[in-house]
């Protein structure tokens, strides 16, 4: 139900461009001889990339396996915000519930909320970037005689600024809704030292929320003329790259089949570990448990060729 406004929008891109919501790397990368060795993998509209897991999990471990290849850019994991430069491969740890979801630098990306009609927007930093959600009235052909309306998105990126703008619907504005909530949520940043929003021109100040490394702003009641530019700013650098390995190495730990003392053992010890990741091979832990905390403690590995 969430991704329905993103992949509503990516399906009339493949309608109008024959583009395909679901496309092997090598689509966007034909130069890269990485972008042929990662199957398991797929570009999954313009903003993101998934890689699910295929294999069975490891017994000692409770987690699946990945090893993905992400293109050259910067790369965020789309649900905790992690920072990665691209052209590398990576291992990823999870569950066979989860899958693993990488949203580009610059990334847009609309979902719908439980209320019928809310809208939650969101955004990545570190490059610019444009987005237009298109709906119709999803029944008939009518689109094709422009019965159709598209509400763009624009982000423009700087070091220490970050704009971005919920533009007026163009099209037929009676296919959105005529007031709907509007969330959005901007990952990856630091509390921005000045938020400026403006509503049709007027200054306005939205509800502000910093969790996680996540500014949640909104929501804000729109309809379908209303524009509404929002600025965050900072005397520093915008963009935080968030530090997720102690976090991940304790979720870990939760999951795997060890003795409680020796769990115990090294989430006392996790800061020296984290300092020096040599500690782990005093735990006797599995080659498997192993090799997923040092993932975990090394955030990126497998850096470079497969």
């Amino acid at each position: 139900h969430a991704l329905i406004p993103y992949l509503y929008s990516m399906a009339y891109r493949q309608h109008v461009n024959d583009q395909p919501l679901i496309a092997p790397l090598y689509y966007d990368y034909p130069e890269d001889a990485d972008a042929y060795r990662c199957p398991q993998q797929y570009l999954f509209g313009t903003e993101l990339l998934a890689a699910p897991f295929v294999s069975p999990r490891d017994v000692s471990t409770r987690l699946s396996r990945q090893t993905v290849w992400l293109p050259p850019g910067r790369w965020f994991n789309f649900f905790s915000g992690e920072a990665f430069d691209g052209a590398c491969w990576l291992d990823v740890y999870g569950t066979l519930a989860e899958t693993p979801v990488f949203a580009r630098a610059g990334a847009i990306v609309p979902l719908a909320k439980p209320a019928p009609h809310d809208l939650e927007i969101h955004v990545f930093p570190e490059a610019a970037n444009h987005f237009e959600l298109y709906d119709d009235d999803g029944e008939t052909t009518a689109y094709r005689r422009g019965h159709a309306a598209r509400l763009p998105i624009d982000v423009r990126w700087q070091p220490d600024r970050l704009s971005i703008t919920i533009g007026a619907v163009t099209g037929d504005r009676s296919l959105m809704p005529a007031s709907r909530a509007v969330r959005v949520v901007v990952h990856a940043v630091a509390m921005p030292g000045q938020i400026e929003a403006a509503i049709n021109g007027a200054t306005m100040r939205p509800a502000a929320a910093f969790e996680a490394g996540a500014l949640t702003l909104g929501p804000l009641t729109m309809t379908p003329a209303d524009e509404w530019q929002i600025t965050l700013q900072t005397a520093g650098t915008l963009a935080a790259a968030k530090d997720n390995r102690a976090e991940t190495c304790r979720r870990y730990l939760r999951l795997f089949r060890l003795e409680s003392d020796r769990k115990a053992a090294i989430d006392r010890d996790l800061d020296l570990i984290l300092a020096d990741p040599a500690r782990l091979g005093s735990y006797g832990l599995t080659d498997a448990q192993l090799a997923a905390l040092r993932c975990a403690v090394g955030r990126q590995l497998n850096v470079g060729q497969k």
